[in-house]
């Protein structure tokens, strides 16, 4: 069989689609990948290596616009018809969307939907424009996922979220944890708590928590300014986005340690004591796994997705979501009791072994496929 995987973004199938690929060939699947400038990607070549065949689509991931958008689609329908593949696999919004579409209209036999979060559409705000995209969304989701092979989500809430919308219908998708994480690649560590060190790795997008994570942080310098808080992100082109001159200034007041975005956090995990994510809604967010993955306790939100990697009061907390104020105290949770650090991050490497390893999850998704 012949499996063709679309994304929107080249990085993210070696970051989070390649356990996947593996458990797909390891199948016998001859898998090609399809992602926008992928052919001159900094992947391509460990993707190559892999076996994987990759291809080139003209696909924006963070703006609708209905020409280049109807430029997708039928890229995609050629790019089917000329590969012939057996099967489909998309993830994320858009390349769910119109890889679904263009799979029906090339009538392609298994065409599988991997949904790993809302997105901006349906979080990121309620003004008039937010809503009708989030109306152009919703409809666009429930023509995609008219009767494909399989609709697989990571977390619960999100499959009851389109079954009470009916864009799916009731029990129809399959939930699998998260994409996991690799425990070969995140070792877990001794957590460093001199100082007391606290990490954020997420794309700079107000739906992630960035405004929280600063404002909390702003409110324990004032009480612990020897504590530290450092930030791992890259600015995106997104109508959500947070403005650099919003993090430059934070970087200025001594705030937070921002790094950019990085190919490799381990380094960042390694010198923190706990990672944080208070994000508004993920899939399962993988910075969290890769944080637990190495030993560290978390600090993340009362939200589809984020709530699903804690045992709260075992190997981190959870805080109600846009609350900067409960945010700090859970950070002086662990400034005021860093004996917490050691013991609830052993927990989170035991949980994450148990529920979250990568070969793990990616048989759990390629049987739900049922290819």
């Amino acid at each position: 069989m012949k499996i063709l995987l679309v994304a929107g973004e080249a990085r993210s199938l070696l970051n989070f689609r390649e356990p996947l690929i593996k458990e797909f060939q390891a199948r016998g699947y001859k898998v090609t990948a399809a992602a926008p400038e992928l052919s001159s990607s900094d992947v391509v070549a460990d993707l190559i290596k892999l076996g994987v065949v990759c291809r080139d689509i003209p696909l924006s991931r963070t703006t609708f616009n209905p020409i280049a958008d109807l430029r997708t689609l039928f890229a995609l329908f050629r790019l089917f018809k000329r590969e012939g593949p057996e099967a489909v696999v998309a993830y994320t919004a858009k390349p769910v969307i119109w890889g679904m579409l263009a799979a029906r209209l090339a009538r392609i036999r298994h065409r599988c939907a991997l949904v790993t979060g809302l997105g901006f559409s349906f979080i990121g705000g309620h003004g008039i424009k937010q809503k009708v995209a989030r109306a152009l969304v919703q409809k666009l989701y429930a023509i995609a996922l008219q009767s494909p092979s399989r609709v697989v989500f990571q977390n619960r809430d999100d499959r009851e979220f389109f079954e009470t919308l009916q864009i799916i219908p009731v029990g129809a998708a399959k939930i699998v944890a998260g994409s996991g994480v690799d425990l070969q690649r995140f070792k877990s560590t001794a957590p460093q708590t001199q100082p007391i060190r606290f990490l954020m790795i997420a794309r700079l997008l107000r739906n992630k928590g960035i405004y929280e994570y600063i404002n909390a942080a702003r409110l324990i310098k004032r009480l612990e300014p020897q504590v530290e808080f450092h930030l791992v992100g890259p600015l995106e082109r997104n109508p959500d986005s947070v403005s650099e001159a919003v993090v430059r200034r934070a970087v200025s007041e001594n705030v937070v340690f921002w790094h950019g975005g990085q190919a490799d956090v381990r380094p960042f995990i390694q010198n923190c004591s706990v990672v944080v994510l208070p994000s508004y809604r993920e899939g399962v967010p993988r910075s969290l796994l890769e944080g637990m993955a190495m030993g560290r306790p978390i600090i993340t939100t009362d939200v589809p997705g984020c709530k699903e990697t804690v045992r709260h009061g075992q190997n981190g907390y959870i805080v109600p979501v846009r609350d900067s104020k409960a945010l700090s105290e859970a950070f002086l949770k662990f400034i005021r009791q860093p004996g917490r650090i050691a013991t609830m991050g052993a927990f989170s490497l035991k949980l994450v072994r148990q529920e979250f390893e990568a070969v793990q999850v990616s048989r759990q998704t390629a049987d739900a496929f049922e290819l």
